[in-house]
C-alpha cells in the first residue's frame, strides 16, 4: 500500500507537473502571439509614418521648386527694372542735356531779341534824329531863302 500511495503522489506530482508546464507553455505562446500582434501593428504603425514622411519630403521638394522659380521670376523681375532703370536714366539725361541745348538757345535768342530791340530803339532814334535835322535844314532853308 505505501508503494501504492507513493505511485499515486508520483503520478499525482508528474500530473500536476505536466499541467504546470503545459500552462506555462500556453502563457508563453499567448506571450508570443500578443507580441507578434504588437511587432505587426508597429510594422503598420512605421509602415504608414514611413508614407507620411515620404509624402512629407515629396511636398517639401515641390514647394522647394516652387520657391526657386518664383525667386527666378523675381531676379528676372528685378533685372528688367534695373534695365528700365538705366534706361530711364539715359534717356533723362538725354532729356536734361536737351533742355540745357534749348534753355541755352533760348537765352541766345533773348539777348538777339534784347540786341535787336536795341538796334531798332537806336535806328528810330536816328531816323527821328534825321527828321529833326531835316527839318532844321528846311527851316535853315526858309531862313536863308
Amino acid at each position: 500500500m505505501p508503494q501504492e500511495i507513493t505511485e499515486v503522489v508520483v503520478e499525482e506530482a508528474s500530473t500536476t507537473e505536466e499541467e504546470a508546464v503545459s500552462e506555462e507553455t500556453e502563457v508563453d505562446t499567448e506571450v508570443i502571439e500578443v507580441v507578434i500582434e504588437e511587432t505587426e501593428v508597429a510594422s503598420e504603425e512605421t509602415e504608414v509614418i514611413s508614407e507620411e514622411v515620404l509624402i512629407e519630403e515629396v511636398l517639401l521638394i515641390e514647394v522647394t521648386e516652387v520657391v526657386i522659380e518664383v525667386t527666378e521670376v523675381v531676379i528676372e523681375e528685378k533685372e528688367v527694372v534695373i534695365e528700365e532703370t538705366e534706361v530711364a536714366s539715359e534717356e533723362e539725361t538725354e532729356v536734361d542735356s536737351e533742355e540745357i541745348e534749348v534753355t541755352e538757345v533760348e537765352e541766345v535768342l533773348e539777348e538777339e531779341e534784347e540786341e535787336e530791340d536795341m538796334v531798332m530803339a537806336i535806328l528810330i532814334e536816328i531816323e527821328y534824329d534825321e527828321k529833326n535835322h531835316q527839318k532844321l535844314l528846311q527851316n535853315n532853308l526858309k531862313t536863308i531863302c
